[in-house]
């Protein structure tokens, strides 16, 4: 069983087995457009998400050096992420 040479024959139809550890073109393409379209997406939202929640947080901790303070920012930035996730839901939940 060399990688690319015949393995097998069915009706007269050589089959051939791929190099070992390479998957088939179209696999590497699907994983590839999977990446490029879901994966990288996504990360690229909790980047941003992170960042601008975290941000205030740290900012108002640095300018007060009041840890109420800090925890009040906090819980406005979680609540205004949540109000904006709300109305950009995708699924039509939130339309009346």
């Amino acid at each position: 069983m060399t990688a690319g040479r015949p393995v097998g024959n069915i009706a007269g139809m050589a089959m051939t087995s791929p190099a070992i550890g390479q998957a088939p073109r179209r696999g590497r393409r699907d994983q590839r457009s999977f990446l490029l379209q879901r994966a990288q997406p996504a990360m690229t939202g909790l980047i941003d998400g992170s960042l601008s929640t975290l941000a205030p947080i740290f900012a108002v901790a640095f300018a007060t050096h009041q840890p109420h303070d800090a925890f009040l920012a906090g819980l406005a930035t979680a609540i205004g992420a949540g109000v904006s996730m709300a109305f950009s839901d995708p699924s039509g939940h939130m339309k009346t």
